[in-house]
């Protein structure tokens, strides 16, 4: 199960854990030096003349916890920077790099709508191809996260699969190459619901071997099936802490596509989306653009993971700084009363490096 951050300050367990934390935490640190307080005598402390045993037990162990704490708080957030930096840049299967997603404001009309586009666009030497499907990649604009699948039975095996709507030109506009097979081809009268490719993990499932031009029965009542025309190498369609699925790409001429591809050469990315943007204006009129780069998209996924390692560096910070501020502390008092220690130790000939690890030594 995922939580996020905003789910946890839901939680009245939550919050009471932190409200007691905060307590223990304010007595724990204030304590000590309270107690110590105590100790000194008024009219001494007036004087500047504080004393203290050079060698205290909590003192030494609340110093050694201290940088303990510090030294966790810096490990997590190398930890979940690294985590954050493999979840953005990892490698998803698809060329988000040189892509950019357009939401539909008329998912009923997509197809028609990504056909003029791609008419449209098909002299313009930044684009190399238009697509469409019905599940955005990354988060985008309308931050909408589609899941549509299946069960069906085969050979008494219980499967399972997810199902994407797509157009012609998916697999090339997202960048990914047929294992076998082919792709979905406009030339091909029979390319309607009937026809679908498939990803390796849902062919392995179906443990057939060459399984290409094979059909697969999916209710046996109405006799509704699949007929397999390619297979291509999984990708991921979601977050990569979500485990990849079988997936299906179908196309039905009567479903809706809510969103459009468009795979740029990588140059003038910035130029090519307002290109883009003209045209949807004129293939939609009076809505507005939402059109985003598939880069972002993904890396909108993991924008908790980017907030929580930006509250751990702080946490780490203010952890280091505390820590090294309250050693500081602790080496000047020490210093200060063992001055005259100090300098009998130097008229003798200690060097200054000496000197600093016998004060140094029991921290």
């Amino acid at each position: 199960m995922r939580l996020s951050l905003g789910d946890l300050l839901t939680k009245p367990a939550f919050i009471g854990l932190m409200l007691g934390l905060l307590l223990f935490v304010s007595l724990l640190a204030g304590g000590y030096p309270s107690l110590m307080m105590i100790r000194f005598k008024i009219v001494e402390t007036l004087r500047g003349k504080i004393s203290m045993k050079r060698k205290s037990p909590l003192r030494s162990g609340l110093i050694v916890l201290q940088f303990v704490i510090a030294c966790v708080m810096i490990s997590c957030t190398y930890i979940i920077y690294r985590q954050y930096e493999y979840l953005a840049h990892a490698d998803l299967g698809i060329a988000k790099e040189t892509l950019i997603s357009v939401p539909l404001h008329q998912p009923d009309k997509g197809r028609a709508i990504i056909s003029l586009l791609r008419a449209k666009l098909a002299a313009d030497p930044r684009i190399v191809s238009v697509s469409g499907s019905n599940i955005n990649l990354g988060k985008g604009s309308d931050h909408r996260t589609v899941h549509v699948g299946t069960n069906f039975s085969y050979h008494d095996r219980d499967l399972s699969t997810l199902v994407a709507e797509v157009d012609y030109d998916y697999l090339k506009t997202i960048g990914v190459k047929l294992a076998d097979g082919r792709d979905f081809d406009a030339s091909f009268g029979r390319d309607t619901a009937q026809n679908v490719v498939i990803s390796e993990s849902m062919a392995a499932q179906l443990q057939e071997k060459n399984i290409v031009g094979k059909t697969i029965t999916l209710d046996s009542s109405s006799g509704r099936g699949w007929h397999i025309i390619g297979v291509f190498p999984d990708y991921h369609l979601y977050t990569m802490s979500e485990k990849i699925e079988p997936l299906t790409l179908t196309m039905d001429a009567g479903s809706p596509l809510p969103y459009c591809f468009i795979k740029t050469t990588g140059k003038d990315m910035l130029g090519a989306m307002e290109t883009i943007k003209r045209e949807m204006a004129v293939l939609e009129p009076g809505q507005d653009f939402n059109g985003t780069f598939v880069d972002d998209n993904v890396n909108d996924w993991y924008t908790e993971e980017q907030t929580m390692s930006m509250l751990f560096s702080v946490a780490a910070g203010v952890a280091i700084l505390l820590s090294c501020s309250g050693l500081l502390a602790m080496v000047l008092l020490i210093i200060q009363q063992r001055v005259k220690e100090i300098g009998v130790r130097k008229v003798l000939g200690a060097s200054v490096q000496r000197i600093a690890i016998l004060i140094s030594r029991e921290f």
